[in-house]
Parts: C-alpha cells; sequence; structure tokens
C-alpha cells in the first residue's frame, strides 16, 4: 500500500514538473468601431496550444457587479462572443478579430488552452480595451495668470483610436451662452464660429487672453476621435480674474 501510494505521489510530482508555465495575458487592439483584435503567443515545444478558447467581457467595477460580469468566449465561425455553442481556435493564426461589440464599452479578455501535451491552462486577464468615443474627460484646472487671461489644462482619458482635438467651452459666470477658445487667436469667439480652431491633444494646456477683469468665468472641454465627439467634461471651478 505504501509503496503505491509512494508511486502515485511520485507520478504526481513528475506531472506537476511537465506542466507549463501558464499562457501570456492576450493583448487586444482596435480594429474599428465595435470591433477588437485580439492576439496571442503561442509557445513552442511541449507547451505549445493545441487549442484556444478567447474569453471576453465588459470591463471595470460597474460591470462586475451585473450579469454582464459573465465571461462570453468568442466562437471561431462568426468572430462574436456567444455564451454557449462557441467553437475554439486552432494555435494558428494567433489572432482573431472580435465583432459586434459595444463600441462604448470596454473590454477584457483571457485565454483558455489546451496543450499538445493534453495540458488545460488559463492565461491573466489582458488590459482592458474600449474602442469608440472617448470616455467623458475630466473637469479642466483654470488658472488666473493675468487681469485679463486665463490658463486652461486638461487631463484627457485613454482612447482607442487616439483623440485628435480637444474643444475648450468657457463663459463668465452667469452667461446662458458657452463662447470657443480659439487656438489660433487664444481667445474667446462665438459658438457659431466656423474658423475656430481647435487644440491639439497636446500640450495640454493653453492660455486664453481678452477677457475682462473683475469677472468669473469658468470651462469644460469636450475630445474628439475617429468615431466621434465625447460628451462634455463636468464644469470647472470658477476663476475669478482680478483688476
Amino acid at each position: 500500500m505504501g509503496t503505491e501510494s509512494g508511486g502515485l505521489d511520485a507520478m504526481e510530482d513528475f506531472i506537476l514538473k511537465m506542466k507549463p508555465e501558464p499562457p501570456e495575458a492576450p493583448r487586444l487592439e482596435s480594429a474599428g468601431a465595435g470591433d477588437i483584435r485580439v492576439r496571442w503567443t503561442n509557445p513552442t515545444g511541449q507547451a505549445a496550444f493545441r487549442e484556444v478558447s478567447v474569453l471576453m467581457r465588459p470591463s471595470g467595477e460597474s460591470y462586475h457587479h451585473t450579469s454582464s460580469s459573465e465571461w462570453g468566449r468568442v466562437d471561431s465561425r462568426t468572430k462574436t462572443l456567444m455564451l454557449d455553442g462557441w467553437k475554439t481556435f486552432p494555435s494558428e493564426p494567433p489572432e482573431v478579430v472580435v465583432i459586434g461589440l459595444d463600441p462604448d464599452t470596454p473590454y477584457e479578455a483571457m485565454l483558455e488552452v489546451l496543450t499538445v501535451r493534453g495540458f488545460q491552462l488559463q492565461s491573466p486577464v489582458s488590459d482592458a480595451l474600449q474602442v469608440g468615443k472617448a470616455n467623458q474627460p475630466a473637469a479642466p484646472l483654470l488658472e488666473a495668470v493675468a487681469s485679463s487671461s486665463i490658463r486652461v489644462r486638461w487631463v484627457l482619458p485613454e482612447a482607442e483610436p487616439p483623440i485628435e482635438r480637444v474643444l475648450i467651452f468657457m463663459r463668465q459666470v452667469g452667461d446662458a451662452d458657452w463662447c470657443l477658445v480659439d487656438n489660433h487667436s487664444k481667445t474667446l469667439v462665438d459658438a457659431g464660429f466656423s474658423g475656430c480652431q481647435l487644440c491639439a491633444p497636446a500640450p495640454s494646456e493653453i492660455t486664453v487672453s481678452g477677457l475682462h477683469a473683475d469677472r468669473a468665468y469658468e470651462c469644460k472641454v469636450a475630445c474628439l476621435n475617429e468615431y466621434g465627439w465625447s460628451e462634455h467634461s463636468q464644469t470647472s471651478a470658477v476663476v475669478h480674474l482680478g483688476s
């Protein structure tokens, strides 16, 4: 009995030593509005993959407390997420473009693989990726730098595709209508002015001149990528200009 038990333990140790390391987390890339390319690295030798199952779900705390947190699997025939009836991928080519995703939702992915030696392994979860319009930016920061000038600083969200332009709104506190900040003149222009030059994402600040002394101003921003404009940020804290 002891010999048999010892033999099983030795076999178990041998199998554990043969077991490969878990696969690397997959890498997510933009492939168009609502489409995400999932790439993975296929090891060589005995750790090589025989079959790959790609799992995806919405990312973020708000999603993980709802039924949406359930992992879906990408079907190799339709390239869409399914909860059942899905079919796995061969190890090559080591990528798939997943279609039909919500372009305004961040997603994360992981792999479940079967190796050529029959081991079933699971990867860590990937970094999240959102393909579509950028998320709402944070409220900008204002700083009075002269009696008629205010420096506006902004922090933009990560976006895929990248953010191309920033639109800055400013008004006197109490006014109903917003003006736009023209990047060419560094002054306020009417919101209907078609020649307004938008700001680039970087440098992430602009000093607006030609403002009225002894007045208070507030500001908000929006950002643009290939798929359109983000929501406007929350309005900044108010800044008072001196005389």
